[in-house]
This record gives structure tokens, C-alpha cells and sequence, in this order.
């Protein structure tokens, strides 16, 4: 009686996650990609630290944050400005994109005092807004909790954001520098509110590779 070997080869695509990277704001080595720029505004109100002020009195993981001043409301007609540089490493399989994703506490005057994010994969020529940018809105932006995501109004328990930047949509490939930007702006009127905190802000990259799956033998 012969045995008969029947080796039955098949393929299928497997997205891994690469690198992951956690700015948790505790952690001294991350910090050395964040920015908080003084240039465009001496008085940049981003501070690093434990927060102490009505509402936002502890942070997401113990024990700092970045926020619009630790201690004091924010000010009127004021734009403020802090930013993070990654560098996309090159890995097994193709690059299909990263998510952005991070912890968040805001308490504004609604639609006149806001905050956003936006991205850059050409050293700050070119701005995608993650949440105004309607062309590309459907590739990044990620409902969380079953709700909106936005940066106004006045949210006192921690919520979470998380978007999408696909490579298919923008040109984000091995060895790009991807600039992140955060910015809170507000208008002429004081309102007294403590403004934006925000913490582990986390960084993921998806890969796609191909794996042979061969069958058992008989």
C-alpha cells in the first residue's frame, strides 16, 4: 500500500504591529522628540508636569501630563503650540500606515477655544488637519467610544482619540520623518477654563507581510 504525501501550500496577508512607541510624559527618553515651540509664541502655556488646577487635577498615568499651564486658566487670543518628530523604521513587509491615538481632558469655551492635530510628511510644508481636513477625513479619522471626536467644550472625564494615517493616502514610507502637531488656540473673551490635557500619546506602525501556510502530510 503506497501512502500518498499531499502538501497543500496557501497564503494569506498578516498585519503586524511594529514598532510601538508611548510618550507617557514620565519618561524622560520620548521627551527628547517633543517640542514645545517658543518661537511663533514666547509664551507658549504647554507645560510638562502634575496638573493642579479645577477638573484637571491628576493625570491619565501617574503622575504627568502636558497641558494648557499646570496651574492657571488659559489666556485670551492665544495660540499655542507643541510638536513631536518620528522617524518610521524600516521593518519586515510593507509599510501600510501608523495610528495616533493618546488620552484627553478639555475644558473651553465650545467651537471659539479649541485644540487640534495635525501631520506633515514634508518638514512642515504641507499641514493635514486630523479632524477639519474633509478630503482624507474617511482614511484617519477613528470614531472612539462611539462618538465624536473633537477638541472643544467641556469634557472632565478622560476621553481617548485615536486616527489613522494610511500610506496609500499621503507619503509616509520607510525612513520618513513625520512631524506631529498639537495646537490650542483661543479667542478675545476670558473665560476662566482650564483649557487642554492630554496624555499617552502612543504611536503604532502596521506592517503587511505574506506567510506560506504548507498542510500536514498523510
Amino acid at each position: 500500500m503506497k501512502v500518498k504525501l499531499l502538501i497543500v501550500c496557501t497564503f494569506f496577508i498578516k498585519l503586524t504591529f511594529g514598532q510601538v512607541w508611548l510618550i507617557d510624559f514620565d519618561s524622560t527618553g520620548p521627551l527628547n522628540s517633543l517640542f514645545i515651540d517658543t518661537i511663533a509664541n514666547k509664551q507658549n502655556i504647554w507645560q510638562i508636569g502634575v496638573p493642579d488646577k479645577p477638573g484637571f487635577e491628576s493625570a491619565y498615568s501617574l503622575p504627568n501630563v502636558i497641558c494648557t499651564d499646570l496651574h492657571k486658566s488659559y489666556p485670551v487670543n492665544d495660540t499655542s503650540v507643541f510638536g513631536i518628530k518620528t522617524k518610521i523604521i524600516k521593518s519586515d513587509g510593507s509599510f501600510e500606515g501608523m495610528y495616533i491615538s493618546g488620552r484627553y481632558k478639555i475644558d473651553s469655551d465650545s467651537l471659539t477655544d479649541y485644540g487640534s492635530i495635525e501631520f506633515s510628511a514634508d518638514s512642515g510644508k504641507l499641514w493635514y488637519d486630523l479632524l477639519a481636513d474633509t478630503n482624507y477625513l474617511e482614511a484617519y479619522c477613528i470614531q472612539t467610544n462611539n462618538e465624536k471626536t473633537d477638541f472643544t467644550g467641556r469634557k472632565m472625564k478622560w476621553h481617548s482619540f485615536q486616527f489613522f494615517l494610511n500610506s496609500a493616502c499621503f507619503d509616509i514610507w520607510f525612513e520618513k520623518i513625520i512631524l506631529i502637531k498639537f495646537s490650542f488656540i483661543s479667542d478675545s473673551i476670558q473665560t476662566n477654563k482650564a483649557g487642554w490635557m492630554i496624555d499617552d500619546i502612543e504611536f503604532d506602525y502596521i506592517f503587511e507581510s505574506v506567510e506560506e501556510v504548507k498542510s500536514k502530510p498523510y
